[in-house]
């Protein structure tokens, strides 16, 4: 096979319908043993938002659009975020689905996709990684295929579009950032052989480094008229009678038990669907800690064992056969600890098999290679973990969450000692300020400020209803300020069983705490501000019209205005666009207030629309001439060194500003966006006459990359003034 010819015909035909085969299952395991329909029966199509940093003002959109067009979008790596559970995965094996049976049918027109996991592509060239986990992660393959597979296009005039799920999962941080460079550089290095598509929970700080090299999608919850479709679907597959008839019950039944916010995540339907099948006249459990731990104890009793220990352990003695019966009898806690570890310590390299084998030592006649296949045998049969390709086991983010939890309530001292640390957690802090500026003095108050996960949270909240009550009875009562009571508004969002009356306490605190006259005025904001959000989450127009009103009102402070404004963003509407734009460009906020709202604007709209706004206020007449060098100044250092550049440049040649304002630009444009350009202009400066002290001009050239070296022509011009020459000669000689 010479460089560039397509994969033979025979081990092409057999890597698609090994990768249908695969992508029929289920990509999580959260799936009850039994009957189990394809995952093309019982997928509905998510909508996506685009939300890249590249996106420019007509792409970026707040509108939601159907998820294939992030297959089609792929000139950069595209990355999929969504919560755990919200159907990343699902998405990636429905288009390998699609793609697949359509070669298989003769049309080879789209791009192949090929699905890995992440772990799959920390070391090694690209074609041996995908090759590796191909081979490892297909059954149906009757062939092994080899790197060369992978190292030319699947046909003429398409290429392979790597479906990389699971980045989130990568142990380290590093390798998270590893992965996605290397992603970034392959598709920049072999555009027509490779695209990436990846898929991670919401990381959006951590993704914002990577600019214009990715563009990011945000997979969008469902509906409450989706839910009943989904369910629809599963209970047709499961061959209930008049499955409408049954998803209508089944609907009314998540309304009455709370869960239709958690419901919208694909996980969160799937397993209340196989619980209410399971056992219609039951009931659905009211809350989301109550519905793992039925889930999981019905799993339990549902999946096939694996092998009896006796049978594998009787060559070595009733010591290996006990010690294996006790390791199955204890795996749930073995379980709960590891996920507790994973969720809060970091663990290195270690994988969840590494710290079994550690929990649980091999009896001294057993090879470690053996009882190493056996703990993952274990680990596997639970239903609860899965495997990569690299020979990891992971679980789902949401499922370590609950075990993490179970650990932690284990007992009634541990219980209390994990309440205490969660619910205590109240500090006196700086409401609202961005993160990274410091807040005035007036804004410091007690918050609530839980240094653990709010879902985690959740869980705990569930298993321990009776203690955590007197604690979020407090914060519902205020006694945290508003973000105590904001946080009980989100547990209820999360579908946490909360006491009765609690959320409608939190709700009134919001309010009078907003209205209260005697209040500081950012606690007022912050509190209407989360009682808006509530009422905008639950389709109340009117919770948009005040965050609107907030973000336009010129008497508040920066930090009470990028709130409202940030809030308004996160529901999609366009009016908290605008109002970071206006926060961004207008002058008298501290710099790192004005950072905040940048960074914030470009992570929604992107860098195209950041720039266009920044232009805009640069060439606005009524800014002042030196507010103008400014917002270059910011535009260059926060969006684009690039754009900020040809502003500043525009700026330093600018006859209509004073020459002072114009060399200050021209040192900006040398230093800031490094530009040699700014070092010529001020050059110029030196002989311009009209410069009042063009000493000062001369010490800013000096100080430039390249400046002294440009400062030996003014030392030789006769014309200039003694001083000026001698100046420039002492600057000039500084250079190395």
């Amino acid at each position: 096979m010479y460089a560039g010819s397509p994969p033979a015909g025979d081990r092409l035909a057999g890597y698609l319908q090994a990768a249908v085969q695969l992508a029929a299952e289920h990509p999580y395991p959260a799936v009850l043993p039994g009957v189990v329909p394809p995952l093309a029966r019982i997928h509905l199509r998510q909508a996506v938002h685009r939300q890249s940093p590249t996106a420019c003002a007509a792409e970026s959109t707040h509108s939601a659009v159907p998820a294939d067009e992030a297959f089609g979008d792929v000139a950069r790596p595209t990355v999929v975020v969504a919560e755990p559970g919200g159907g990343k995965s699902s998405l990636l094996r429905m288009h390998l689905t699609k793609v697949c049976e359509r070669w298989l049918g003769g049309e080879r027109r789209e791009a192949l996709p090929v699905i890995v996991h992440a772990s799959a592509l920390i070391a090694g060239p690209l074609a041996d990684c995908l090759a590796r986990a191909v081979n490892a992660d297909l059954p149906g393959l009757v062939e092994e295929v080899p790197p060369d597979f992978f190292q030319q296009p699947p046909a003429a005039g398409t290429h392979w579009l790597v479906l990389v799920d699971g980045l989130d999962e990568l142990p380290e941080p590093r390798d998270m950032e590893r992965v996605l460079r290397q992603v970034i550089c392959w598709q920049k290095t072999h555009p027509d052989r490779y695209r990436f598509v990846l898929a991670s929970r919401p990381l959006a700080d951590w993704l914002l480094q990577f600019g214009e090299d990715i563009t990011l999608y945000e997979l969008q919850s469902f509906g409450p008229a989706e839910i009943g479709q989904v369910a629809a679907r599963w209970f047709r597959a499961f061959g209930l009678a008049q499955p409408e008839t049954v998803a209508e019950r089944f609907l009314a039944a998540v309304r009455h038990a709370g869960l239709t916010a958690p419901a919208g995540a694909p996980l969160m339907i799937a397993m209340l669907c196989q619980l209410h099948a399971a056992s219609p006249a039951e009931g659905l459990p009211t809350c989301r800690g109550a519905l793992y731990e039925r889930f999981v104890e019905l799993l339990r009793e549902r999946r096939r064992p694996i092998d009896p220990t006796a049978r594998a352990f009787v060559g070595h003695g009733p010591v290996a056969v006990a010690a294996a019966d006790r390791v199955l009898g204890e795996l749930p806690e073995h379980l709960a600890a590891i996920a507790h570890q994973l969720l809060f310590a970091d663990q290195g390299a270690r994988t969840v098999l590494d710290m079994l084998a550690e929990r649980v030592a091999a009896p001294g006649r057993v090879p470690l290679a053996e009882w190493r296949r056996f703990l993952l045998s274990a680990l596997l049969s639970t239903g609860l973990l899965t495997a990569t390709a690299g020979g990891h086991v992971v679980a789902h983010r949401s499922v370590l969450e609950f075990l993490a939890a179970r650990h932690a309530t284990r007992s009634p001292a541990v219980r209390d000692a994990e309440l205490r640390r969660a619910f205590r957690a109240v500090r006196h802090r700086g409401l609202g300020a961005p993160k990274g500026v410091r807040p005035r003095l007036s804004q410091w108050r007690p918050c609530f400020c839980p240094d653990l996960p709010d879902s985690y949270l959740g869980f705990i909240i569930d298993a321990a209803p009776v203690q955590a009550a007197r604690y979020l009875t407090r914060l519902a009562y205020g006694s945290a300020g508003p973000y105590g009571c904001w946080f009980v508004v989100d547990q209820a969002r999360l579908g946490t069983g909360l006491p009765a009356g609690l959320l409608t306490t939190a709700l009134r605190e919001l309010r009078l705490e907003g209205g209260h006259r005697s209040r500081p005025p950012h606690a007022r904001v912050v509190a209407t501000v989360a009682m808006a959000d509530t009422w905008a989450e639950l389709g109340d127009a009117r919770g948009a019209e005040v965050l609107a009103g907030l973000t336009a009102n010129p008497r508040l402070r920066f930090a009470e205005r990028w709130l409202a404004a940030a809030t308004l963003v996160e529901l999609g509407d366009t009016r908290g666009v605008d109002g970071l734009a206006a926060l961004a460009v207008t002058r008298g906020h501290a710099p790192g207030y004005r950072g905040a709202a940048i960074k914030r604007l470009v992570e929604v709209v992107g860098i195209e629309r950041s720039i266009a706004t920044f232009r805009q206020a640069i060439a606005d007449p009524s800014v002042k001439k030196l507010d103008r060098v400014f917002l270059a100044i910011l535009l260059a250092k926060a969006v684009s060194a690039r754009a900020g550049g040809e502003e500043l440049y525009t700026l330093a040649t600018d006859l209509d500003l004073a020459p002072s304002h114009r060399a200050f630009a021209a040192r900006q444009l040398a230093v800031t966006a490094g530009d040699p350009r700014g070092v010529e202009v001020l050059r110029s400066l030196v002989a311009d006459s009209g410069l009042r002290n063009r000493l000062i001009v001369i010490g800013d050239l000096g100080s430039c990359p390249g400046g002294p070296a440009a400062l030996r022509k003014p030392a030789a011009d006769a014309t200039l003034p003694r001083l000026v020459r001698w100046a420039a000669r002492r600057e000039a000689s500084r250079e190395r």
